[in-house]
């Protein structure tokens, strides 16, 4: 599965120096073979963190649509984030 599909939904960018320069999705590996985690990310001072729970809502629609099992997971300090597999079908 090519995962680099989530992050068509608007993905964040960073700089040069390796910070999230815009906010947007971030994909990475999950904690087990075949998941990723998307997380709804920004800037310092962007606000990204007040916006995530209803991005990652939206998020989670499509993904679903499209077939793929997500569960809203509540992370360190609080940050939502979601679990994401290829469905069954």
């Amino acid at each position: 599965m090519d995962w680099s599909l989530l992050e068509s939904l608007g993905n964040s960018a960073v700089d040069r120096a390796g910070e999230v320069a815009r906010t947007g999705y971030r994909t990475s590996e999950g904690g087990q073979a075949g998941q990723v985690q998307v997380r709804w990310v920004g800037p310092r001072g962007s606000g990204a963190r007040y916006q995530e729970q209803e991005q990652l809502q939206r998020c989670q629609a499509v993904l679903r649509s499209w077939g793929f099992e997500t569960v809203e997971v509540r992370g360190p300090g609080g940050r939502r984030y979601l679990e994401v597999e290829a469905g069954l079908g």
